[in-house]
């Protein structure tokens, strides 16, 4: 895990790292729940240098894993994601760092931290819980959006 004496560092240059090649994401998973789905937290980041990825995971945990190959002509691409809790505390970690991306982290730490429990048939969420967490879930797909926002 991070090393004290370096942590600020460590931290700012995963900010940058994150700003520039992160994600984060509330995607729709399916699930036994009234709705056939709910909602979960995700964060990854993608590059093509898979010891920065392996990097990523000795600091902070996570998985790693190789992306589908790609045209003949391009790098091979790796892949490092935390979900859920693990997301969030990562985002946190990170947040004072950020720039690009710091309103798509305060989105999704909101979500996480509001987000009691997965929903089941016999124990489903409330509306105002189902609200909260649908608002987060469109605010964060404005954020991802490609193009002028």
């Amino acid at each position: 895990m991070i090393n004290a004496k370096n942590k600020i560092a460590i931290l700012a240059y995963t900010a940058g790292l994150f700003d520039g090649e992160g994600c984060v994401s509330i995607v729709k998973c399916s699930s036994s729940s009234k709705q056939g789905f709910h909602l979960a937290l995700t964060v990854r980041i993608s590059n093509t240098n898979e010891w920065l990825i392996n990097w990523l995971k000795m600091q902070f945990g996570g998985a790693t894993c190789k992306m589908q190959t790609r045209p003949k002509n391009t790098k091979d691409c790796w892949q490092w994601v935390k979900s859920g809790a693990q997301a969030r505390d990562f985002l946190v970690l990170i947040l004072p760092y950020l720039f690009i991306k710091k309103p798509n982290a305060e989105v999704a730490i909101h979500f996480q931290n509001t987000k009691l429990r997965r929903p089941t048939k016999k124990h489903p969420i409330s509306s105002s819980e189902w609200i909260l967490q649908e608002a987060d879930f469109i605010l964060n797909k404005k954020y991802n959006q490609r193009g002028k926002v």
